[in-house]
């Protein structure tokens, strides 16, 4: 089976097509999102119109699905204080999504695990610990290389950084597809990931698929999102 791996969409329609596209054309069976689908881009309802009309998708909340709750239900929070900084920007998210809001969160995942011809892939949005917590590629992996392999994990997927990488501790196979609309790897393309086994042994690689930049900044430039400034500097850089 082939499989697809995407996250961090960041309501951002264009990126998704062009990867769903080529997923397509690639032959992908099933797909993994590891959440962060909806905040800071221009399209939040087209995107969740999408993305629920797939089939044979598990979709995990991301960090930002789960601030995008807490203002949805009036839930304050003293250790996240970014939600304050922010907060115009996910009430301008949640009027886009409209009726569509509960139905939304109602989709989601906070963990999802998976078993496959003797394999298991779990899968996160940022750390097992937390959903605001990355795993970067130069980072020290034996931990929580430790913890999947005590859980039985064979393949542990997350996005959260929005930097891909493909690396492999203790015989776990850990994998960061980037992010569909906001690479931070210096690199302005979407980045998702293929995931299939292939003699007993999992594999993987990171895709790296073109879309419009051009066009997503322009949307972001003639909406009226708060803070947009700050995300059309970043998807112009590539860079947080």
């Amino acid at each position: 089976m082939r499989i697809g791996i995407i996250s961090d969409i960041h309501g951002n329609i264009y990126a998704l097509e062009r990867v769903l596209e080529d997923m397509q054309n690639r032959g992908v069976e099933k797909i993994f999102c590891c959440g962060d689908i909806l905040a800071f881009g221009p399209h939040p309802l087209k995107v969740f119109e999408r993305i629920t009309s797939l089939k044979n998708i598990t979709i995990i909340r991301g960090n930002t699905d789960r601030w995008l709750e807490m203002v949805s239900k009036g839930i304050n929070s003293k250790s996240e204080k970014v939600i304050e900084r922010i907060r115009p920007t996910l009430e301008w998210t949640l009027e886009k999504l409209g009726d569509k809001t509960n139905d939304f969160f109602s989709i989601l995942k906070e963990s999802f695990e998976w078993e496959y011809e003797g394999s298991k892939i779990f899968i996160r949005h940022g750390s097992l610990e937390s959903d605001t917590e990355g795993i970067y590629p130069e980072g020290d992996l034996s931990q929580i290389s430790e913890n999947c392999s005590a859980m039985g994990c064979d393949v542990f997927l997350c996005g959260h950084t929005h930097i891909p990488f493909v690396a492999k501790s203790r015989k776990v196979l850990f994998i960061n597809d980037g992010s569909v609309s906001l690479p931070f790897d210096g690199i302005p393309v979407p980045s998702w990931a293929i995931l299939e086994k292939n003699k007993m042994q999992w594999e993987a690689q990171i895709i790296r698929t073109p879309d419009d930049r051009n066009a997503l900044i322009k949307d972001l430039e003639n909406s009226n999102m708060p803070l947009k400034e700050i995300w059309i500097d970043r998807i112009k850089r590539a860079r947080m």
